[in-house]
């Protein structure tokens, strides 16, 4: 997770936006925050604070009414990431320190310093070079969430790699050794219980 969770919120609500008003193509399409959240699992109150921020940073226009709703106020190609997210929060991840220092530049760098400063800026450059327009444009909905259609093969996965990388504990599974340890200890208590005698089981 690079952004906070406002700004994943953010992004992910004005993806679908911007892919529903590609998709219709007559006007801006206004739909309820409700369905926002719910096609996304998001907690209906924290998304519709969210997207006050984004009214307020004029992302996103909103009305009341019976056919009331939000949608973008801009073209999808005159939104980038950038903008959303320093709408609904900070960049700091740009700015501060990868392991928490808080004195670290280029006069007083961490061990990681230069390496990180290498990858947020292009992150940075990233984000505020892509626009929604950029994002929408290879996908489709599923099961109301937006995802990339067709994957471009020339791109080498590395989520796999990720995973053989991390701990099982981090990836949600219990490591092997506390499972066989386990596993010891339940058999050596079993084997301690004392055992009745075919006179006392009588």
């Amino acid at each position: 997770m690079i952004f906070s969770r406002a700004s994943e919120y953010a992004i992910q609500a004005m993806l679908y936006l911007a892919k529903l008003h590609a998709v219709k193509g007559d006007g801006f399409v206004r739909i309820q925050t409700k369905e926002i959240a719910d096609a996304h699992d998001m907690p209906y109150h924290f998304l519709a604070k969210i997207v006050q921020d984004l009214v307020k940073a004029d992302l996103v226009h909103s009305t009341k009414g019976p056919k009331g709703g939000i949608a973008l106020a801009h073209d999808a190609d005159q939104i980038s990431i950038l903008e959303i997210v320093r709408s609904v929060g900070s960049i700091a991840y740009v700015t501060e320190c990868v392991v928490g220092y808080e004195k670290c530049n280029a006069e007083t760098p961490c061990p990681m310093h230069y390496e990180w400063e290498n990858i947020r800026y292009t992150i940075f450059q990233l984000i505020r070079e892509k626009t929604l327009s950029d994002l929408i444009g290879n996908t489709e909905f599923r099961g109301g969430r937006l995802l990339v259609s067709k994957h471009d093969s020339s791109v080498p996965p590395v989520a796999g790699e990720i995973e053989k990388a991390m701990p099982n504990r981090v990836m949600g599974k219990a490591p092997m050794r506390k499972v066989a340890a386990k596993k010891i200890v339940a058999k050596k208590l079993s084997a301690a219980k004392p055992t009745q005698s075919k006179s006392k089981a009588k």
